[in-house]
């Protein structure tokens, strides 16, 4: 499964846990909200791409407020740059709640809202964080003691130790059994 897919799955999981009037999910973008999301910070972005809006105005243009795609996540604070963020570049992201909650990635406030709800927000931040955890290479696994004997004696009957390198690291593993 493509990265843009794993995306998809995973807000697709997040939809129906999160009901806000701040917050839209494809196909339940406005059309003109997302036009006004294009003009200010999000140009280049077809409607196709757009997953989830979520608008920070008081009058409803979208023109502040944060749009994902299957790639990325843009925002645009008020009197701020407009930032993006690649989900593969993102290590961690919180919500901060407060009068102004923000959205935090990376350490660098990403998205200050005032009207999406406190719980709409953390929910999406869990939907933010279990995307990062998709693209996390998979930890391996240690291997046993007795199996790195086993290896280990396997190399040096191969010769790639030498028998001092051999008996001082399996001195290392029969330690831990």
């Amino acid at each position: 499964m493509g990265d843009q897919e794993i995306i998809r799955d995973i807000v697709k999981k997040y939809k129906g846990k999160i009901n806000d009037k701040y917050i839209y999910f494809h196909p339940d973008i406005p059309f003109k909200k997302f036009k006004n999301v294009q003009k200010s910070y999000a140009k280049g972005i077809g409607a196709g791409e757009a997953l989830i809006l979520i608008d920070n105005t008081t009058f409803g243009s979208a023109k502040d407020g944060a749009l994902f795609t299957d790639r990325a996540i843009y925002a645009h604070n008020m009197m701020s740059p407009m930032q993006k963020f690649s989900y593969r570049d993102i290590r961690n992201a919180v919500f901060m709640p407060g009068l102004t909650s923000n959205l935090v990635i990376n350490g660098v406030k990403f998205l200050e809202t005032n009207f999406a709800s406190q719980p709409a927000m953390t929910i999406l931040t869990q939907m933010i964080n279990e995307i990062i955890d998709a693209f996390k290479e998979p930890k391996t696994e240690e291997k046993s003691p007795a199996e790195a004997l086993k290896e280990l004696k396997t190399l040096y009957e191969q010769g790639l130790l030498t028998e001092f390198e051999y008996e001082n690291k399996r001195k290392k593993y029969i330690d831990l059994l």
